[in-house]
Order: C-alpha cells, then sequence, then structure tokens
C-alpha cells in the first residue's frame, strides 16, 4: 500500500519534501542523538543535497532542524539569523554531485575542547529520512515512531537488563537492532517503542553501568 503522504509530502515550508522536509528532519534527529550543547555545526552535503541546497532551501531547513525546528515551522525562512542569535556557527561543504553509497548528509557537531561527533543518513523521500551512521558506527533509524538510541559497550547482558527496564516500565518495543564497532567494543541499539518512554524509565537505562549515552528520538 501507498499512503498518500508518500505522495503529496508532509505538511511543510517547501518547496521539497525530499530537500526541505526531509533535510530538516535528518538535522532534527541528528541533534536529538547528539543531546549535547554545541556551538558549531558542518553539513556535508552529498548528491542532489550538494547540487541544489541553496535553491531549494535546503540549507535554511539544515540549520532549523539542528536548532530543534520542525518541517512545518515558518520560522525555516530565517533560520540563519536565529542561529547566528544563539550563537551557533553553521556552515554548508558541498561534496560533489555524485550520490554517496551510504548517506545524503553528514551532520557534524562541535564544541570547544570537546572531539567532533557526526551523524550521517539519506532523505528518502517524502519527508521520510534514514539516519545511516552515528559517530562512525552503521546503524538505521527511520524516526518513525518514539526510539531510544543507547550507545553502550559490547558485552553480555546489556540488552536484556535494557529491555527488562523497559518491560517493568509497561513500554513494549516494535523493533530492535544492534550493530557494533567491533567484538567487546563501542557498540550502538536503536529500539523503536510502542510509546514514548517518562524520564524515570531514561533515567533507570542510563544508571546501566554499560550504558555511555541514551538519545530520545520523538
Amino acid at each position: 500500500m501507498v499512503s498518500i503522504l508518500d505522495i503529496i509530502g508532509p505538511v511543510m515550508i517547501g518547496p521539497s519534501s525530499s530537500h526541505t522536509a526531509g533535510a530538516n528532519r535528518l538535522a532534527r534527529v541528528s541533534r536529538q542523538i547528539y543531546g549535547k550543547p554545541f556551538e558549531r555545526v558542518t553539513f556535508h552535503l552529498f548528491g542532489s543535497f550538494a547540487a541544489t541546497y541553496i535553491g531549494h532551501g535546503t540549507d535554511k531547513a539544515l540549520t532549523a532542524g539542528i536548532l530543534g525546528m520542525r518541517e512545518d515551522d515558518v520560522r525555516i525562512r530565517d533560520a540563519d539569523k536565529l542561529a547566528r542569535e544563539y550563537g551557533i556557527e553553521v556552515s554548508f561543504k558541498p561534496r560533489g554531485n555524485k550520490t554517496h553509497e551510504e548517506y545524503d548528509l553528514i551532520t557534524a557537531f562541535e564544541k570547544k575542547g570537546e572531539p567532533l561527533f557526526a551523524v550521517a543518513g539519506n532523505s528518502v523521500g517524502g519527508g521520510r529520512i534514514a539516519v545511516t551512521q552515528i559517530d562512525g558506527i552503521r546503524t538505521f533509524i527511520s524516526a518513525g515512531s518514539p526510539t531510544l538510541v543507547l550507545n553502550h559497550l559490547d558485552e553480555n547482558g546489556v540488552i536484556s537488563r535494557v529491555t527488562a527496564v523497559l518491560a517493568e516500565n509497561g513500554v513494549n518495543i516494535a523493533a530492535m537492532r544492534t550493530d557494533r564497532q567491533n567484538i567487546g567494543g563501542r557498540a550502538i541499539s536503536v529500539l523503536e517503542l510502542d510509546c514514548a518512554v517518562g524520564k524515570s524509565t531514561v533515567e533507570q537505562i542510563r544508571a546501566l553501568k554499560e550504558i555511555e549515552k541514551v538519545s530520545e528520538i520523538s
């Protein structure tokens, strides 16, 4: 079945569901995954993003996304001005017209004294997105439902302890995947949920010794 939203796209500030709405959502989800204060963002653009990002308003949509604005926010038109007012430096680096095999966009966050953190993904049409890489680890996030993103150590029993916390709090898991750098190294688990989780549930998960970071995508 094909949804009518796949044809006409979401309610948005146009002109393009892929190059404005999708771009905005990619940046906004990247901001939620990063989850820390930042002072500078660099957008690395590939494929059609690189070729048409000014004409399609992709630059403003991306800037609005990292400020937390949704795709239907009329302030998108003034996003560059608002970023300056908030003291956030934004830059764009087109990487050529050839579409990268894994992503259309890399969003890189930076704060003085802290290492660079990058989220990569694609705008797949109709305002929908796919996050394909987080800080060097391959993954897949559609952000189509409430989602928890866990950075953790690849150790026995980590996932079972997380799922036990969710079960105790009445949260059902719709889908789950885990990707890792190497055996026993850094790993990322993505849990798509039937409902949003409360702050107390997130804190219980964050308190687990193997968990390095918990990000919520609404």
